[in-house]
């Protein structure tokens, strides 16, 4: 079984690190954790994440589906300036995230960021414990961003699913409005084909 699942969960309770964000910033319903505004990014000529709009609310759990090669881990990376956008801007909180900060400056920021990177390929056995961990922490109504190949998880948690391909973002929507009437032949193809090869 193929899963690979990155993972960005921004609900950490506040706590003294706090101080270092933006004290206007106020944690209401609503309210946008993460924003990624014409996000660009290269490697060498290749063009990974073209052009990319994306934000995720409080308390929103956000499936990036799509092909391998499509920018979705790249883009999630970036979010947590474990890789440095080519051009455009990503604001946690509010506060406009700077990639070439020291470690120690982007401290306070990842701290608000957890993430996780699995390789199901070789730990096939951890697929249902670490599914029901995640489950459980949107249930509780973490925010979190997760790249995943598991279909059914990313229809019965997410509250929003993105599609990207070829570096972009496609399409997005009602988790059920997306599997059952996808707008663009590009995410119907996509989902015909990893559909049709579940048990």
């Amino acid at each position: 079984m193929e899963y690979n699942s990155d993972s960005i969960d921004a609900a950490s309770p506040p706590s003294e690190n706090e101080q270092a964000l933006p004290q206007s910033i106020n944690r209401i319903e609503g309210e946008t954790i993460i924003q990624a505004i014409k996000l660009n990014k290269y490697f060498g000529d290749k063009h990974v994440l073209k052009d990319i709009d994306f934000k995720v609310n409080k308390q929103e759990v956000v499936a990036l589906i799509g092909p391998s090669g499509s920018g979705k881990s790249t883009l999630i990376r970036c979010l947590n300036a474990l890789e440095k956008a080519t051009s455009g801007e990503i604001y946690i909180h509010g506060q406009r995230l700077n990639p070439y900060l020291s470690v120690k400056q982007l401290s306070p920021i990842r701290r608000e960021l957890g993430m996780v990177f699995q390789n199901f390929n070789l730990f096939p056995h951890m697929v249902g414990e670490v599914l029901k961990v995640m489950k459980d922490l949107a249930y509780e109504g973490s925010t979190m961003v997760v790249v995943t190949h598991e279909m059914q998880f990313a229809r019965d948690v997410s509250d929003r699913v993105v599609f990207m391909s070829d570096g972009t973002i496609v399409e997005q929507g009602d988790p059920e409005e997306l599997f059952t009437r996808p707008k663009h032949k590009r995410t119907q193809a996509f989902l015909e084909r990893v559909l049709s090869v579940l048990p």
